[in-house]
């Protein structure tokens, strides 16, 4: 809650898609037929990510990863479900380096 209200003023649901932050790719945008709601949430989930975690500054498959997650999640489990898999050292489960660099 704390992270909605930072990142967008409030807790509600907006009503139209939050820009998408810098650690997203724009070519991995699949939504995976989800509803126009679930669009806005998964846009919503990703910023509130970056916004908590600065560090990671490119996972192209993110967004993907969160499309599909949301068909099957809450909006809390698929975050707490990303920031597991981002975190991880051991193994590494998503890179996060810019292409090329893999």
């Amino acid at each position: 809650n704390d992270t909605l209200i930072s990142c967008f003023g409030t807790n509600e649901f907006p009503s139209k898609s939050p820009s998408l932050p810098g650690c997203v790719d724009a070519a991995h945008t699949n939504h995976y037929f989800l509803t126009p709601k679930g669009k806005i949430s998964v846009a919503r989930l990703l910023r509130c990510y970056a916004y908590n975690t600065p560090e990671v500054q490119y996972c192209p498959m993110l967004f993907p990863i969160t499309s599909i997650l949301r068909h099957y999640l809450s909006e809390q489990e698929t975050y707490n479900f990303i920031s597991n898999l981002t975190s991880s050292k051991q193994p590494t489960y998503f890179p996060q380096n810019y292409k090329g660099k893999y």
